[in-house]
């Protein structure tokens, strides 16, 4: 789906990964993006935070996938580029 879009509109992903290797395994995201955010959260980081997120409100999955400085990142982005769309 990326390299579809990127035939046509600036593409922009924002994800985690868990590990060296998904980061490596993703590289060739940057071939078809104008950019790629990306933060490296360890699986047991992510295992940590939903195991916390039980005694709140929030879903574990929230916190599973939660990070910070991802959020961050993203927001500055926001800042400094215009988005028609974000999925």
């Amino acid at each position: 789906m990326i390299r579809h879009l990127s035939q046509k509109h600036s593409v922009i992903v924002a994800t985690l990964a868990e590990s060296e290797q998904e980061l490596r395994e993703g590289a060739d995201l940057k071939e078809y993006c104008d950019d790629v955010i990306v933060e490296l959260v360890p699986k047991a980081v992510r295992w940590i935070q939903a195991f916390r997120s039980l005694f709140s409100r929030a879903p574990s999955s929230v916190a599973y996938f939660s990070s910070a400085t991802l959020l961050r990142r993203i927001k500055k982005a926001l800042r400094n580029e215009k988005f028609d769309v974000i999925w």
